[in-house]
């Protein structure tokens, strides 16, 4: 009895200290879980920008950014276009340059990049003297939220504005909003004379150690040498901070004897801004700007790791890339576009699209064809051309879907002649004959019925009894089932109107999400690449196969170049063989065909077939 009970008691012991585990792991990764996958299961919020500057008080200010060389920037592609857009929306002058732009390095021999670049803010400041203010940036700085001024920030009775860095004790030394004075560029270059000064044989720690040993030079001058004995020795990181400590110390935290350089604290609401990785990325309205983005360090679980806040753009910044590089026209037009809509006046924008369609051909007659495609369908792998899909033959290409039976209404290459422009009509006319009561499905159901109207005309009334009752897409895929089997398989009586079956090599697009993204050389173009579906485990969600360094969207600059290539940058585990994906889409196929010979025998069972 005493064995069994002691048995029970380690059992319980066990499981309690089991129950414990868990509970401080909890408390632990609690924070860093709930953000990780709000990282990845996400909606969008789009936030107006509602502050304006005040045109008959303007300051004048601009923002800075020095980087070492240009090739640099593709490490702060996301923080450097939030910026630069920041800028061009409000009106400030956005500069950046190198550190070997002959322009500005005149008179800065400094070998340490990190000083260097303050030597160049003060030759932009003495050839700009019509700007009043700059905002010094890192080039990992970039614009969280912007409705912020930069005026919000500016203290005209300072000459620099310093911030202290929240998850330490030190001054940033990667931004300053600095006064154009005389005084303010001298403090600059008491700054960046310590590239020759700091410690030899040490881990000085640059320009992030050396701001605190000029506040001591400068303002505390008989505790100049009492802290270098500790950054003398000082052989990594936690050595600088200890000499940063020390300096703290001496420096102490009444910093209003350093005016005119004013140092904000970790506490105040007038800094702008602050390491976003301390919170995982999250923020609130008060954040303006955040540090640290960094490509390197996107996603990275290791000090300074952080997550894109945004929202990618990848479709159409696909689409249009693809065709920069390539030079095929890409036009982009909205149901609203005034040139484009006239006579269009379906109610459906569904079928209205068809008829904008059917108007852009005839804007452009010296196009022989047109690529239709959905808003959501992108370029997963640019190694095709649009000329490996035409047939010259036929006058519009439409596609099975993989995944039911349907001809997709959403995407098709139509050829720029009158008959192909008919066809359109026949189907945006549509708009105003689907069932009035039903669930219709749209252009998506229509299309299989303008097929019979033109095609079988002895059986267009064949499944209109089906598509009158449809109440959701299951009684829609009813109706699409009951036009297949009067359709039937022969696909060539259609001709010059060609379909191209499930199995088809010279469909050149499909839904991505089929395969949880994973896709193989033969890939040409995904659909289904809807931000609200990102990693949504609904129907049709889907993960995004590039790496998130494209941040925002591609680099478009890039598009024109030999280096558009690097727009598409893969996550390696999405990519397969060519049968590892036609094994899953065979399987796809295989449970569309059972579904399909289930509606049809439900049908005739029913008494419609």
């Amino acid at each position: 009895m005493k064995t069994l009970r002691r048995k029970y008691n380690r059992q319980y012991f066990l499981f309690g200290l089991f129950l414990i585990s868990l509970l401080i792991l909890e408390e632990t990764y609690y924070g860093f879980l709930r953000i990780y996958f709000g990282n990845y299961y996400n909606h969008v919020v789009y936030l107006p920008i509602e502050k304006t500057r005040n045109e008959s008080n303007k300051l004048s200010i601009a923002v800075i950014v020095i980087i070492g060389k240009i090739s640099h920037l593709t490490s702060y592609e996301l923080a450097q276009d939030s910026v630069k857009c920041y800028c061009d929306y409000y009106g400030y002058p956005y500069i950046r340059i190198t550190a070997d732009d002959v322009e500005y390095v005149k008179n800065c021999g400094q070998k340490d990049f990190m000083f260097k670049r303050h030597c160049i803010m003060k030759n932009v400041m003495l050839k700009n003297p019509k700007i009043d203010f700059f905002y010094f940036l890192d080039a990992d700085m970039g614009i969280v939220n912007p409705n912020h001024l930069l005026e919000d920030y500016i203290n005209n009775s300072s000459e620099v504005i310093f911030y202290e860095r929240i998850f330490n004790y030190e001054f940033m030394a990667g931004s300053y909003i600095i006064k154009n004075t005389k005084y303010a560029r001298d403090f600059l270059t008491s700054w960046y004379e310590y590239d020759g000064k700091v410690p030899k044989n040490a881990f000085h720690g640059t320009d992030n150690a050396a701001i605190h040993q000029v506040f001591l030079d400068k303002f505390m001058p008989e505790n100049k040498n009492s802290c270098l004995s500790v950054w003398n020795v000082a052989k990594n990181w936690d050595g600088v901070w200890k000499y940063v400590g020390c300096t703290q110390y001496f420096l102490g935290k009444n910093y209003t004897k350093f005016l005119p350089i004013e140092i904000r604290s970790k506490y105040s609401s007038l800094t702008w801004v602050r390491d976003g990785w301390l919170t995982n990325s999250v923020w609130s309205k008060k954040d303006f700007m955040f540090h640290g983005w960094k490509i390197q360090a996107l996603n990275s679980i290791d000090f300074a790791g952080w997550l894109n806040p945004f929202i990618p753009s990848i479709a159409q910044d696909s689409v249009k890339c693809y065709c920069d590089y390539y030079g095929y026209p890409y036009i982009r037009i909205t149901a609203d576009d005034v040139e484009f809509v006239k006579n269009c006046g379906q109610k459906d924008f569904m079928f209205k699209r068809h008829c904008i369609m059917k108007n852009v051909m005839l804007k452009n007659p010296k196009i022989d064809f047109f690529y239709f495609l959905d808003a959501d369908m992108g370029i997963v792998n640019p190694n095709h051309l649009l000329e490996d899909y035409i047939n010259k033959s036929s006058e519009v290409i439409f596609y099975e879907r993989i995944f039911n039976y349907e001809f997709m209404a959403g995407s098709y290459i139509i050829k720029n002649t009158k008959y192909a422009r008919d066809f359109l009509t026949s189907w945006y006319e549509y708009d105003g004959k689907v069932p009035k009561n039903a669930f219709h499905g749209t252009d998506n159901a229509a299309i299989h019925q303008v097929f019979l109207d033109i095609f079988m005309p002895e059986n267009k009334n064949s499944c209109l009894s089906v598509w009158n009752v449809a109440k959701d897409w299951d009684g829609v895929w009813q109706y699409v089932g009951c036009t297949q089997y009067f359709l039937d398989k022969n696909y060539t009586k259609f001709l010059p109107i060609e379909i191209r079956p499930k199995n088809s090599l010279l469909t050149w697009v499909r839904d991505g999400w089929l395969t949880n993204s994973v896709w193989s050389k033969k890939d040409f173009m995904f659909h289904g690449w809807k931000i609200q579906a990102l990693n949504s485990i609904d129907f049709a969600g889907w993960l995004n196969p590039f790496i998130p360094s494209i941040g925002t969207g591609f680099v478009m600059e890039k598009c024109i170049t030999e280096k558009a290539f690097q727009n598409w940058a893969y996550k390696d585990t999405f990519m397969v063989s060519n049968e590892e994906v036609e094994k899953q889409i065979k399987k796809t196929i295989e449970k569309v065909k059972d579904s399909y010979e289930t509606t049809i025998t439900g049908l005739k069972n029913d008494g419609i077939l």
